[in-house]
């Protein structure tokens, strides 16, 4: 219209301007939507791309937080897997030590029977020799008697002694009691008896004294293994309470993670988009 018009040809000047017009209008127009369309550009490049280096940031520390509970888990097992062979070990160590206090009170108990035994035997040993000697004792006596007896009649009789009362006289006194007559006739009998009574007595002696300094090892033994067991049961129970925590917070950053990636993933594709849909108008805005 507008060259029909300015080569002479009949036109409505009103109706060129209004054409002129609209065109102006329309031009107006898309200026506007290119402007409102580059504000937008502008605004979604900036906000995804601070939104992307925030999702990478996220993702990279929520790895490097779940590397360091895979290391704090491991760490844990060892430490549990360490406790458990302790605790294994001590109650086998516990249960060996047992056996052999068991082991050592049957032997004790075993040699104060065998011991009470001999000075029975010696005792009983020693009272049949001094009901022995105690015997002899009293035949002696009388035989005293009767060499008595045989004295005073030998000073009424003509013919003087007989060659038995001379023997008789020859022998030397017994003794006026039965001890007397032990230690002299027996000493060394009844000496070597005491002396092994008293071997005894101080072999059960010592035996009493080995068996209670055995035994007060044995329970503080057991009382410091007790304690150790506790400490460790308890060591154990928080570790394993420790580990169970890291493994539920290591499957919460597990999902976080695998959720920012997915996120990720879709920025970086809108962004791709953005490029598609703003970089001509990006480019050409101001031509």
């Amino acid at each position: 219209f507008i060259s029909l018009a300015l080569s002479g040809r009949k036109l409505g000047l009103e109706k060129v301007v209004k054409m002129i017009n609209r065109l102006v209008a329309t031009m107006q127009e898309e200026r506007a939507a290119d402007d409102r369309k580059k504000e937008y550009c502008t605004e979604q490049f900036a906000t995804t791309a601070d939104k992307k280096e925030a999702l990478k940031r996220s993702v990279s520390d929520i790895s490097t937080a779940m590397v360091e509970i895979k290391e704090g888990v491991a760490t844990l097992a060892d430490d549990i897997t360490a406790l458990k062979k302790g605790i294994v070990a001590l109650d086998k160590s516990v249960k060996e030590a047992t056996e052999q206090r068991k082991q050592e009170h049957a032997e004790f108990k075993e040699v104060m029977a065998s011991s009470a035994a001999a000075k029975e035997l010696i005792t009983k040993a020693s009272q049949r020799m001094e009901k022995f000697y105690g015997t002899s004792l009293l035949q002696v006596a009388s035989q005293r008697r009767q060499q008595k007896d045989s004295d005073a009649g030998g000073e009424d009789a003509a013919d003087g002694p007989s060659l038995v009362q001379l023997r008789m006289r020859a022998s030397p006194p017994p003794p006026e009691t039965a001890a007397a007559f032990r230690k002299q006739e027996s000493g060394g009998v009844f000496t070597y008896m005491d002396i092994l009574k008293n071997d005894i007595d101080r072999e059960m002696t010592l035996a009493k004294r080995e068996e209670t300094s055995s035994q007060d090892e044995y329970e503080r033994a057991m009382r410091d293994s007790a304690e150790k067991r506790s400490l460790d049961a308890k060591s154990l129970s928080d570790k394993q309470g420790a580990k169970a925590n890291l493994e539920a917070e290591l499957e919460v950053k597990g999902r976080e993670e695998k959720s920012s990636r997915k996120e990720l993933e879709a920025t970086t594709k809108f962004i791709q988009s953005l490029h598609s849909e703003c970089d001509w108008l990006m480019q050409y805005y101001d031509v």
